[in-house]
């Protein structure tokens, strides 16, 4: 598994985690830069841009010009993970219980039967 497909497990496009990538190895870049450097289109630059923003991966940097910083990587993940964490527990506490029953059998069906 590469370094990409890891960030898509923290909810990040392909895009985002190239843009990601590129910011964390160049720190603050314009989209216009990030374009260049990455070779993704302009608009999908900048929608993958405020895609890292909103998901706490980048932050905007009002100057001249609009710039992208990243948000360090051991930082952004465990904003990721706790927030998961967070979640969890939320269903946990908010899922309906489910009525335990005794009777009858359970019946599984499938399966490699030369591996017994």
């Amino acid at each position: 598994m590469d370094i990409i497909e890891k960030l898509t497990y923290f909810n990040l496009t392909r895009q985002e985690a190239t843009l990601y990538l590129t910011l964390l190895a160049e720190g603050r870049l314009t989209g216009y830069e990030a374009t260049k450097l990455t070779g993704i289109s302009r608009s999908n630059t900048y929608t993958a841009l405020a895609g890292l923003v909103e998901k706490g991966a980048a932050y905007v940097l009002e100057d001249k010009a609009t710039r992208y910083t990243p948000v360090p990587l051991d930082e952004f993940c465990e904003n990721r993970v706790r927030r998961l964490q967070e979640l969890k527990e939320e269903l946990l506490r908010e899922l309906p219980s489910t009525s335990q029953s005794v009777d009858g059998y359970i019946t599984i069906k499938g399966g490699d039967r030369n591996h017994q």
